[in-house]
């Protein structure tokens, strides 16, 4: 993909409102350099459900919607991960082109065995969706760059912002929606409109 530096530009000059579990004491993201991380995040290694690797400059050509997640969360990562597929649904019967890809914020605990099962407890379409880990370095570059913040906390539990990310046909940033729950109708126009857009 290319040009995430709209996006990274973005997210520097606006945060979107948490409405997770987010808190004040909750580590802050660094700034990230536009220049030194604009291309590095299209080719950020990654390994999927399937144990297979992969970047994002790989979905090149279709939009792609990022969220973070883990797959032994108790709370909010379950909930995000219905409401995307009540949106995969929606896209099922068309021919549009899209991807969801889903960070672990755990990537030492999140084995591609554990995100395979956790991707099969919802029954989604695994061509479209990819459940990533990796190198936590990779994990974190990624995370660090789309402004995602964090927060440690007393059990196996991480507290953690709630965004999602809808990059266009370029991985150009195109919208973020924030909080658990998606407007279906919302996010499948969106995608429907890049889907458009790539075609011209």
């Amino acid at each position: 993909m290319k040009q995430l530096n709209t996006y990274i530009l973005f997210s520097l000059l606006i945060s979107f409102t948490a409405a997770s579990t987010t808190s004040p004491s909750m580590e802050v993201p660094e700034i990230i350099s536009v220049e030194q991380h604009a291309k590095q995040l299209s080719s950020l290694q990654m390994v999927g459900q399937d144990g297979e690797p992969f970047q994002l400059s790989d979905f090149e050509g279709q939009p792609v919607l990022i969220n973070f997640m883990f797959s032994h969360c108790a709370t909010a990562c379950p909930m995000q991960t219905a409401h995307l597929k009540a949106i995969q649904n929606k896209l099922a019967n068309t021919n549009l082109n899209y991807q969801f890809v889903s960070v672990s914020l755990t990537p030492k605990k999140d084995t591609p065995e554990k995100l395979s099962a956790f991707a099969k407890r919802f029954a989604v379409d695994e061509s479209r969706w990819r459940f990533a880990t990796g190198d936590v370095e990779q994990i974190e570059k990624l995370r660090l760059s789309l402004g995602v913040r964090t927060k440690d906390t007393d059990s196996d539990q991480l507290d953690h912002e709630i965004k999602y990310f809808l990059l266009d046909h370029t991985g150009s940033f195109s919208t973020g929606y924030n909080g658990i729950k998606l407007n279906p109708d919302r996010v499948f126009s969106d995608i429907q409109q890049l889907n458009y857009l790539a075609r011209l």
